[in-house]
């Protein structure tokens, strides 16, 4: 997890979010909203390499 390693950066925010999860990439953007704190980066840290064709529920590719 991001946590420990991003602990030591001054005014890096970690959030959850499940980009294959219409729900949550939603919920995280009016939470994100919601704050009014501008958005200078965003980092999703997280991929795999030659995986099977997924979709999520919208239909868009998982990679």
């Amino acid at each position: 997890m991001a946590r420990s390693p991003a602990s030591g950066i001054p005014k890096v925010e970690l959030e959850v979010l499940d980009l294959m999860d219409p729900l949550s990439i939603n919920a995280f953007a009016e939470r994100f909203v919601l704050t009014g704190i501008p958005l200078h980066m965003l980092i999703n840290s997280a991929g795999i390499m030659a995986a099977p064709l997924m979709r999520d529920s919208t239909g868009y590719e998982s990679q």
